[in-house]
């Protein structure tokens, strides 16, 4: 429990997987150089920051923004945006596939607040439909993989942006990586949506 105590005290990245130590062909300490290199992703685009992003990140069948951040020009963390937007049962559809992602790689998830290990689906979206319509701008509702893999963070993220609109996050990452600020996160969003409109949400089937 002691990581998931440390991201809800500094309130929000995604695996090893069982492909890897990263998500899919990306691995941690990658250059951008390399990166990039999975063209069958790209375009890629850079952040202000030297960070990487594409619309091309693979999730559950679909294709959805993802973000790649660097310390030292190497790859600690990757971020999928299953959604962001207004859409409840879009954001819901979302949610459940996180789930089934974390559920497929990991075995199970684990809610943060239960302390009781692994949760089953039901009660995580027991937990996201009592909690998400009071969170207040820059708050996050959360779910991890159970197990962790060891040396590794990975955790789904509900955060309210304000008026009505949230991102759905799923990150892969290094442990213990810098935290995204609320600041870096509507940053995000006005690169992802300048790039390609914004992102439709992901339709279960």
């Amino acid at each position: 429990m002691r990581w998931l105590t440390l991201i809800f005290t500094l309130l929000l990245v995604l695996p090893s997987s069982a492909l890897g130590a990263g998500y899919l062909r990306w691995d941690y300490g990658m250059t951008r150089e390399q990166v990039q290199a999975r063209s069958e992703h790209g375009p890629y685009y850079q952040f202000q920051n030297g960070d990487l992003g594409s619309q091309g990140g693979p999730f559950q069948g679909h294709t959805v923004p993802i973000s790649f951040y660097f310390r030292d020009d190497k790859l600690v963390r990757i971020m999928l945006i299953p959604y962001m937007g207004d859409d409840a049962q879009a954001m819901d559809t979302a949610v459940r596939m996180a789930i089934t992602q974390l559920q497929e790689e990991f075995g199970g998830v684990e809610l943060p607040s239960s302390g009781q290990g692994r949760a089953t689906l039901d009660e995580v979206m027991a937990a996201y439909a009592a909690q998400v319509p009071l969170l207040a701008p820059g708050q996050r509702f959360q779910f991890g993989a159970h197990p962790m893999p060891e040396g590794h963070t990975v955790w789904v993220s509900v955060t309210a942006t304000g008026q009505g609109q949230y991102i759905v996050a799923l990150n892969y990452g290094e442990s213990s990586p810098p935290m995204p600020s609320r600041k870096s996160l509507r940053k995000a969003r006005r690169l992802i949506r300048g790039a390609r409109g914004p992102a439709p949400p992901p339709q279960a089937g």
